[in-house]
């Protein structure tokens, strides 16, 4: 069942008191799903996996995919992933060009790089996630209580 984290965020405990069985969380890259999986073990979640570094090892793996999607729009909306490397590239080219006739934009280019390494190192992203939040970014809303109805069976 495809819930986004910001739905199990808030649903966390509902979902917890009503799973049974091993419950797999997984996301994309695995970061999600490791916020994801903390919040509903704090939730009082018990048997609970994290598919470790996502779908997109899964896949690199050759692992089988069955794609679901029904909707035009999903296949035309840009992973996560690629929107940040577009924003943040984009962002650091203008600024250097930006820079020929202002010397501090150089600066902006700088402080990306800095958040990139940042990201890096914490396996966070700010920039993703202020994306995430974007109405292009934001699909159908997920129906928690058919996921529950489907995790307590």
């Amino acid at each position: 069942m495809n819930v986004p984290l910001d739905q199990v965020i808030p649903n966390a405990r509902k979902i917890a008191a009503q799973a049974s069985g091993r419950v797999v969380v997984i996301c994309q890259a695995g970061q999600r799903a490791s916020q994801a999986a903390d919040k509903l073990a704090a939730a009082g979640m018990g048997d609970l996996a994290v598919l470790d570094d996502g779908m997109n090892a899964w896949m690199a793996a050759g692992a089988p995919v069955e794609d679901t999607a029904d909707s035009a729009d999903s296949k035309k909306r840009w992973a996560l992933e690629r929107q940040v490397r577009l924003v943040a590239g984009g962002s650091v080219a203008t600024s250097v060009l930006a820079s020929i006739w202002r010397p501090k934009a150089r600066f902006v280019a700088g402080g990306i790089g800095a958040g990139l390494v940042f990201a890096a190192v914490s396996n966070t992203c700010m920039m993703g996630s202020a994306l995430m939040k974007l109405p292009y970014n934001k699909g159908a809303e997920a129906d928690v209580d058919k996921a529950i109805s489907c995790l307590s069976g």
